[in-house]
């Protein structure tokens, strides 16, 4: 079994090729700059600095049984056009060149931002009503990629991830800041308001997730990657220095509500439970 991994070298991407390391599967792993310490060193997975969008690497590496893509530039930069002129025709063109080599199985992340504005609970058979230009190239990304399967044969998993945390955030993350302000000696951490409610999923569940999907047979298309409870961003802060016992004030109301997410915003992870027994 051949399996491709792009971002790799990414937030959730460098988190998996640890965990498939660790579980010893042979994988390789495509990323645009290795900078982390030890990338090039694992036994079971390769990793390789190129850009997947200029070169052919199913020329170069043969046909993988799964591709997982989790490669997607100029995150967090929400709003700009790139996303709809570069990145749209971009990863439509090497996920076709994919499929087109021979690729049967593609887990893809998507974003919870493809339901756009809307409040309280996704469950996957929701329209999506994307806002920025971001959710609005994922969102076109999968509708693409399902006509394709309508000529072609193979098999799609499209992740719409929530809120990820956990080790090798990027360091402007919520969990990363408060952190970096206790290390730094602060006294307070400011939050949005109380009233701010989203939901929160360890990298390391998502992880995991993954690795269930891969020779999965038994679902195709769209899948919430959440914990399926929501939470305030203040209590989840508190609960996380509370488990930790770090000590600082946490102030709400310090931010505003991100004019490109809604007030009260979580999933429903019935579909991840009925797979794979996953408990919130």
């Amino acid at each position: 079994m051949k399996i491709f991994v792009t971002g790799a070298t990414g937030f959730i991407g460098y988190n998996l090729i640890k965990k498939l390391e660790k579980k010893k599967i042979q994988a390789i792993g495509f990323g645009r700059k290795i900078k982390k310490k030890g990338q090039k060193k694992f036994k079971y997975i390769k990793i390789f600095e190129l850009d997947i969008y200029k070169k052919n690497i199913f020329k170069k590496f043969g046909t993988p049984k799964i591709l997982i893509h989790l490669a997607w530039e100029g995150l967090p930069n929400y709003q700009k056009s790139f996303h709809l002129k570069k990145n749209l025709p971009n990863n439509f063109l090497f996920l076709k060149k994919a499929v087109n080599s021979g690729v049967k199985q593609l887990i893809v992340s998507g974003t919870c931002f493809e339901y756009g504005k809307q409040e309280g609970c996704m469950d996957e058979s929701m329209k999506t009503i994307p806002f920025t230009k971001y959710a609005k190239a994922k969102d076109r990304l999968r509708k693409k990629l399902e006509k394709l399967k309508m000529k072609k044969s193979f098999r799609i998993q499209w992740l719409r991830i929530f809120y990820p945390y956990g080790n090798y955030q990027n360091t402007n993350g919520l969990l990363p800041s408060l952190k970096k302000a206790i290390k730094e000696g602060k006294r307070n951490f400011g939050t949005t308001p109380k009233s701010v409610v989203r939901d929160f999923i360890s990298v390391s569940k998502i992880v995991n997730f993954i690795l269930k999907l891969i020779n999965n047979h038994k679902i195709n298309g769209i899948i919430n990657c959440c914990s399926g409870k929501p939470q305030s961003v203040f209590n989840f802060v508190k609960n996380y220095c509370k488990k930790k016992k770090i000590k600082i004030n946490i102030i709400a109301n310090k931010y505003p509500v991100p004019d490109h997410e809604p007030l009260k915003f979580w999933g429903s992870n019935n579909k991840m439970k009925s797979l794979f027994n996953y408990k919130s």
